[in-house]
């Protein structure tokens, strides 16, 4: 019989999110939902592709398409090269494959055995043009927008 530690060995599902920071990464699937509102939301899954040492992780994010949030999907949209002037028909497939530059957050949740854990999400206003991307970055390094200017997100800059 094996002997076991069990405290040093996380349950399976529950993994540690990335640091805070800003990250290079392409959209692999975005899945259409409705509300209890009747509202649509997008789960739009990332995969982060820098830096190299957190390559190939994923975190989700939402994308509600009310009156008060097609800001944010404005500028997603515009983030990741999508023309968002005139009126389009969004479909979740002109998302897919995008790469855009993400300000990733750790937010805690409830799990469905009532523990807390974190999980990364996108900021509210955290997406940047893939093109700025610096190789040379690393999470810490940007950190958390302190170097100011339009890309800084914190919960100050949501607008509720």
């Amino acid at each position: 019989m094996p002997v076991i530690n069990w405290d040093e060995h996380e349950e399976a599902g529950h993994f540690k999110p990335v640091p805070r920071g800003k990250y290079l990464c392409q959209v692999v699937e975005v899945r259409q939902k409705t509300t209890k509102d009747g509202n649509e939301i997008w789960d739009v899954q990332y995969e982060i592709v820098a830096p190299e040492q957190y390559a190939g992780r994923r975190f989700f994010d939402g994308l509600a398409f009310t009156p008060k949030a097609l800001g944010r999907v404005k500028l997603a949209c515009s983030k990741m090269g999508l023309d968002t002037t005139g009126t389009v028909d969004l479909e979740p497939k002109h998302l897919q494959g995008r790469k855009v530059v993400v300000c990733v957050d750790i937010t805690p949740y409830t799990d469905r055995t009532g523990r807390i854990v974190e999980k990364n999400t996108a900021a509210y206003s955290g997406f940047i043009e893939a093109s700025s991307w610096d190789e040379s970055a690393t999470p810490a390094a940007v950190g958390t927008g302190a170097s100011g200017g339009e890309n800084e997100f914190s919960e100050e800059n949501l607008p509720f």
